[in-house]
């Protein structure tokens, strides 16, 4: 595998191999910043999302104590409303007075209170007097004695909240704040139990859910582990689903292969506890923002420096094409040529170098071709040395035969022999 990227590399033009190694240089730091941001930014926004689920939390958690703020002081106003004790705690002889006081003021008064809490279901009063019933307001307490919320009532002044199957309703023994007569010791009405109890719309109650945690699994459990509200159908998977999570402290959780975010949040003053179920990707929803923003700054960055190793390439490049040009040249028979270069780096120095040799060659070219010239020259003196005299020779020899040629055919009529002019030697 190696030896196959060697020689795939080998193949490569130099500057694809300079540009690639930039590339491959500067892509490490720029993946790495970028993964780096990325994490770091995603971890910011699932802290961010996470403090906001749990600012919401807590929102609703405050809403759900308001609320139970406002029906405890609406209970508070009727438990230590002095008219009201008073008239629990008489003994009416007479049925006229009776109504008299239920008409001219408690049933004034109990109406104002729900008027101004109009999601309050039920107010009653459950009384061991022996006065008659009064639609809602007034109720034997003998309705209740079975109940388990009333054997649960402890003595106190404050009210206890309760809960059954779709309802919530907070009760509370009236304190004893008149001290019985005479009169009311005599008729036996001195101990004589009172209790409030006052059904509430939990819908209502809890309607202040925040609009961020409307799309999540809000469970408000108590004490024992039962439900008090839940925004989702408590059906037997969520039933499940509850169970497995009252035990299990806030973080990170699987449910049902779904990557999951426990919240937990008390409500203050109570023993009710909230729990938030928040999928894993609620948090992440912004992470692909993130990655089109880290995208976008990559490749931002990656164009810049592209341009970069070009404008850099492109001058280290011209450089050794201009040399390889050149030397082209030279090898295709142009010694002549005037190779100067004024760059200052490696490559300039290199060119400068060529060109120097080349000039060197042209010298040693010039001067062993004047030196061939002279011993050119001095051959051909030597050879024109050598002419003279045979030249001479056959010069003269071509005369004599001439001559002896010229005499012989004059003399031949007459019998005579030619003169030899010139002998063999001459």
């Amino acid at each position: 595998m190696i030896a196959r990227i060697r020689h795939a590399v080998d193949r490569l033009r130099f500057r694809q191999k300079l540009v690639l190694s930039y590339l491959f240089i500067s892509l490490i730091p720029i993946l790495f910043l970028g993964t780096y941001s990325y994490n770091q930014s995603k971890h910011f926004l699932n802290d961010q999302a996470m403090d906001d689920f749990r600012g919401s939390a807590g929102i609703f958690a405050e809403s759900i104590r308001a609320n139970m703020d406002r029906y405890e002081t609406m209970a508070s106003l009727v438990l230590y409303n002095d008219i009201i004790q008073k008239i629990l705690s008489k003994r009416y002889l007479d049925l006229f007075n009776l109504y008299d006081d239920l008409t001219e003021f408690l049933n004034p008064y109990l109406n104002m209170l729900l008027n101004l809490n109009k999601d309050t279901l039920q107010l009653t009063i459950y009384t061991e007097n022996q006065m008659p019933e009064y639609g809602d307001y007034i109720n034997r307490i003998e309705r209740i004695e079975d109940m388990p919320w009333y054997a649960a009532l402890q003595d106190g002044n404050r009210p206890q909240w309760f809960h059954e199957p779709n309802q919530l309703f907070l009760a509370s023994r009236f304190p004893k704040l008149r001290p019985a007569g005479n009169a009311d010791k005599a008729a036996g009405s001195a101990g004589d139990e009172n209790v409030l109890y006052i059904r509430v719309n939990n819908r209502n109650l809890f309607a202040s859910l925040p609009d961020a945690m409307k799309d999540q699994w809000v469970f408000l459990v108590d004490a024992s582990g039962t439900t008090v509200y839940a925004n989702q159908n408590m059906d037997e998977q969520m039933t499940r689903t509850l169970a497995g999570i009252v035990d299990r402290p806030e973080g990170h959780l699987k449910i049902g292969g779904t990557d999951m975010i426990l919240i937990k949040q008390p409500v203050p003053a109570t023993d009710w506890l909230l729990y938030c179920l928040v999928p894993y990707r609620n948090l992440a929803q912004h992470s692909g923002s993130i990655v089109r923003a880290t995208l976008i700054v990559a490749g931002l960055c990656l164009l810049i420096l592209i341009v970069i190793i070009a404008v850099f390439a492109k001058s280290m490049i011209r450089q050794i094409y201009k040399l390889n040009n050149w030397m082209r040249r030279v090898e295709e028979g142009e010694l002549e040529l005037r190779i100067k270069s004024t760059s200052q780096d490696e490559i300039g120095e290199l060119t400068r170098r060529f060109g120097n040799m080349l000039q060197r060659i042209n010298e040693l070219i010039n001067e062993g071709y004047k030196n061939k010239i002279k011993q050119k020259e001095a051959e051909l003196s030597a050879l024109k040395s050598q002419i003279t005299p045979h030249f001479l020779y056959n010069t003269l020899s071509f005369i004599n035969w001439k001559a002896v040629k010229k005499r012989r055919s004059r003399a031949q009529p007459d019998g005579h022999q030619p003169v030899q002019v010139l002998s063999d030697r001459a």
